[in-house]
């Protein structure tokens, strides 16, 4: 689909309204140029107030010994090379013309926040992401 399509539907389905628009899974896998094109495509598109959140992986990650198996498996059987994972520091987030930063966390965070387990915790264990919430400048 080509992004101008892609922008014409959701400019569709969103029309004049607040919404909600959801990243998820993808972010990891774009070239750093396309995300910040898709962002400034949504943010064209959404209405003031509205948000847009997504979850992402930090550099810090590449050390990770979990995304190291990961990247290892899909390299073997999918031929994705391991370097064209994006890598993100969460103040590119606070540069973005069209959206601010409404809150920035992380699933052992969240864990800890809603839940009793502790099985998060060890970031070793895990393939640890990061969220932001974005809402449309006025």
């Amino acid at each position: 689909m080509s992004r101008r399509l892609l922008f014409r539907r959701l400019q569709e389905l969103v029309g004049d309204a607040p919404s909600f628009i959801l990243l998820e899974g993808i972010t990891y896998y774009l070239k750093l140029r396309s995300l910040h094109a898709l962002l400034s495509g949504c943010g064209k598109i959404q209405q003031p107030r509205s948000l847009l959140a997504c979850d992402f992986w930090d550099a810090s990650l590449a050390e990770n010994p979990t995304f190291r198996r990961l990247t290892s498996f899909f390299s073997s059987r999918f031929g994705f090379d391991a370097s064209r994972y994006l890598f993100l520091d969460p103040a590119r987030f606070h540069q973005l013309a069209e959206y601010e930063v409404v809150e920035e966390t992380d699933v052992q965070s969240l864990e800890k926040r809603f839940l009793r387990s502790e099985i998060l915790q060890d970031s070793s264990a895990i393939i640890p992401e990061h969220y932001v919430v974005l809402r449309r400048r006025p």
